[in-house]
């Protein structure tokens, strides 16, 4: 997987009225940190500077090529709503919904259904994964941590199940290959 065959399948930005720097829906990075912003209105997620708000923090201590796929908002224009994005890299790959709000259990289910949407996306067009350690990942406003209930336990693993895909929670993701 990589971003030329990725443009193949999927093309690029949709939306005529895009708001990003540049026009592509597709992002390549090496920084050694990475943050995410979704503003949660019609615009895409946004790479933003480190003392910007933001909700998820990318680890790439190696300072290896990252690539963002701004999914929601940029690549897909459907009513059916697809997760934020995906982060990946030549052996790592994300699926990242990023949820605000204060009902975490009706949010987390949303999430899960739009991250099981994009990853059906991406099986449908036959984008192989195989090659991919590869997780789907329910983000939260940065710095607010609860308990997990026992009723996500049973979500994470019927989505492993499903689509034999780790589901996890958090605000940080790694591309550290000695995880």
């Amino acid at each position: 997987m990589n971003i030329e065959s990725l443009k193949a399948v999927f093309g690029d930005c949709k939306y005529v009225s895009c708001a990003c720097k540049t026009k592509s829906s597709y992002v390549s990075i090496s920084s050694r940190e990475i943050f995410i912003y979704d503003e949660k209105d019609e615009n895409p997620v946004q790479i933003a500077e480190s003392d910007q708000l933001f909700q998820l923090k990318v680890l790439n201590p190696n300072s290896q090529e990252i690539c963002i796929i701004k999914t929601d908002h940029c690549l897909f224009t459907d009513q059916t709503k697809k997760c934020d994005c995906v982060i990946f890299d030549t052996s790592l790959c994300y699926f990242v919904e990023i949820k605000t709000g204060k009902n975490r259990n009706e949010l987390r289910k949303t999430a899960v259904k739009q991250l099981a949407t994009t990853i059906l996306v991406f099986k449908d067009k036959n984008i192989d994964l195989s090659n991919h350690a590869t997780k789907a990942v329910i983000c939260f406003k940065n710095g607010v941590s609860r308990p997990i209930q026992a009723s996500f336990n049973s979500q994470r693993a019927n989505f492993l199940s499903e689509y034999n895909i780790h589901l996890v929670e958090g605000n940080q993701i790694s591309f550290q290959k000695n995880q």
